[in-house]
């Protein structure tokens, strides 16, 4: 019997998990401004407490490596943010460390439907040679990829990953990820990750994304690789979830591996099958974050002295939005500023049954936009009052936002992509 029978004896069937429809629409992570999202990372840690605490789990921070960054042009052993930090020198926009990018892309083009793809190693000798190649690449300068194998490339991936000095799931909270295994609850399990992925840092976040995206791309063309959800979680689990202790001899790592590997599998397995779900911020959260925005602009209206709390017992804030309420009959959406002939759309407001959405308007005002960018191109945006700023899903609907916000404002923006191009 293999080991992996005995460790995993019952693969828990995947259960079919979806958010259910919001008319304010759903929030993604890079949705809303920094302001809100900082917010956001607050609630999400005391949620994911409170349900920590209701199963009586608990885990520890891992002690940080005391090892300082190698020189500056190499890529292993680095963190990500000084990864990050190099990379938007050349690349302003970029978001994942482009050693990453260049490695999932190369993989993405010549190996996913190549048989055991994580599974299967690569050559030693040429393992070693493509980590000194990379560590000596050059900032935009094209990668020589003809003498290497997708092995070559997919070993050399988990390698970085492996010798990441912060882990990707940070020293912080990368055993709280792998206590989520704890909750008996599958509901409960992704509703653990989705706040543990709202608190990890951005650049974390992001290439987490990038590598759970790329792996979802392999599980999906698993009849030609053999390498299902279940495997791609095995293969992944022990790069993702570096050892506790980087003192502890080869076999003791083995052997602590062994005991955390259904713990570790499940957890990765849960990540690549619901990773565009753990994106989205729960409805509940952005209400507190509305309902936290409100109390400090009331007070701000008090220390201006707009009114005086002794005689004056009505909420400042909460007057000004009862006033909105009651006069506003329509709101005004100008065109984007990239429009050719800039035009107007009024949404009314008044009409319970009006169900304009954020798409309809979007769509209206791009119509006479330049031609080489689409309504695709654009968004609507939700600004002021008692949200920073949250690009609207195209579902949102509109007469019920401004009942929730009614003293924000809409604007439609470019999102136009960035003329760079990253060299592979």
């Amino acid at each position: 019997m293999k080991w992996s029978a005995l460790f995993f004896p019952k693969w828990s069937q995947i259960s079919r998990i979806a958010l259910p429809k919001d008319p304010l629409g759903f929030t993604h992570v890079g949705d809303l401004g920094p302001v809100d999202m900082k917010g956001v990372q607050t609630l999400a840690l005391i949620e994911l407490t409170a349900l920590f605490d209701q199963h009586n789990i608990t885990y520890s921070k891992l002690k940080q490596k005391r090892q300082k960054n190698k020189v500056a042009s190499t890529m292993f052993g680095v963190n990500l943010e000084t990864l990050l930090e190099r990379d938007q020198r050349k690349y302003p926009d970029t978001k994942v460390p482009i050693i990453l990018q260049k490695m999932t892309s190369f993989l993405q083009e010549n190996g996913l439907a190549e048989e055991g793809i994580l599974r299967i190693s690569g050559s030693v000798s040429r393992i070693r040679q493509l980590k000194d190649d990379l560590d000596a690449l050059l900032p935009g300068a094209t990668m020589q990829w003809d003498a290497y194998t997708t092995q070559d490339v997919a070993s050399v991936l988990k390698k970085w990953l492996r010798e990441l000095p912060i882990p990707l799931l940070t020293a912080g909270f990368t055993q709280a990820f792998a206590a989520v295994h704890s909750i008996p609850d599958s509901k409960q399990q992704i509703q653990a990750l989705n706040y543990l992925v709202l608190i990890l840092p951005d650049v974390h976040r992001d290439t987490l994304k990038h590598l759970l995206e790329f792996l979802s791309m392999i599980v999906k063309e698993e009849k030609a690789n053999r390498m299902g959800l279940n495997n791609v979680a095995m293969i992944m689990a022990p790069n993702i979830f570096l050892p506790t202790s980087p003192s502890q001899k080869p076999s003791k790592i083995a052997l602590s591996e062994l005991v955390m590997a259904t713990g570790m599998a499940t957890v990765v397995r849960l990540m690549i099958n619901y990773h565009e779900l753990l994106w989205t911020i729960p409805s509940l959260l952005i209400k507190q974050v509305r309902y936290q925005t409100k109390l400090q602009n009331n007070r701000r209206g008090r220390e201006a002295g707009k009114f005086r709390p002794r005689k004056n017992k009505v909420d400042f804030y909460r007057k000004l939005e009862n006033d909105a309420l009651e006069t506003v009959v329509d709101v005004v959406v100008e065109s984007p500023p990239c429009c050719m002939w800039p035009t107007s759309y009024r949404v009314p407001v008044t009409n319970q049954k009006d169900e304009t959405t954020a798409e309809k308007v979007v769509r209206k005002l791009c119509d006479y936009s330049i031609k080489k960018h689409s309504w695709n191109d654009h968004a609507l945006f939700e600004v002021g009052g008692n949200i920073e700023l949250r690009r609207l899903d195209k579902s949102t609907v509109l007469p019920l936002l401004f009942r929730e916000n009614p003293l924000g404002k809409w604007e439609v923006r470019c999102l136009h992509p960035p003329i760079y191009e990253v060299k592979m």
